[in-house]
């Protein structure tokens, strides 16, 4: 492929969806993460891991639709300003 030619939102859906069909992406993900450091851990100690997976899929179904269609939704927006008030 040309790098000219190369649909790179299409690429990324193809992509994106084979990982989401094949194991356990999310929980995979938290797996490694929570492996990754002794403060990690400890910073998420006690919080229920299958709800954050749900949440964080969530969360990047709305950021994927946001980059198809350039319209943040309610749900997007709603989580920005949660995390842009945890930030202050």
């Amino acid at each position: 492929m040309e790098p000219d030619s190369v649909n790179y939102n299409d690429l990324f859906h193809r992509s994106y969806g084979r990982v989401l069909t094949t194991g356990d992406f999310f929980g995979d993900f938290y797996d490694a993460y929570l492996d990754s450091s002794e403060e990690v851990a400890e910073k998420l100690k006690g919080t229920d891991m299958v709800t954050q997976a749900e949440m964080l899929a969530q969360s990047l179904t709305h950021l994927v639709a946001y980059s198809t269609n350039g319209v943040p939704s309610t749900t997007l927006q709603r989580i920005a300003a949660v995390h842009s008030k945890a930030q202050h």
